[in-house]
């Protein structure tokens, strides 16, 4: 092994073991931020399969999509606003079509 291969295998040991230290501010703020990339990337994964569902079922098309898209953002709009919460949308739901989607335990179900 020449000279300038051992200081090129020498730098990349060193890339290897390298530390980085954080204070507590920025972990908690690296810790928000990846909790909130993970709840956009939950959000528009389960908004996804939504309109697929409406659009396979029900033959909705791109007007349609969009309204339904629109009443969803508007909701939730009101939900970060703090002016409705999870819990007022699963009462309201049941209350007015006696669809469940929650449990007792805070298991998903689907049943009426």
């Amino acid at each position: 092994m020449n000279r300038a291969e051992r200081r090129r295998a020498a730098k990349e040991e060193a890339k290897k073991d390298t530390i980085y230290t954080l204070n507590r501010e920025q972990f908690e703020t690296m810790k928000m931020e990846i909790a909130k990339r993970t709840v956009v990337h939950s959000f528009v994964k389960m908004f996804g399969l939504s309109l697929m569902a409406l659009r396979d079922e029900y033959g909705f098309g791109g007007k349609r999509l969009k309204v339904f898209a629109a009443k969803v953002m508007n909701l939730l709009d009101s939900f970060d606003k703090g002016y409705i919460s999870f819990d007022d949308l699963e009462q309201t739901i049941k209350e007015e079509t006696g669809f469940t989607f929650i449990d007792d335990h805070g298991k998903m179900v689907a049943k009426l």
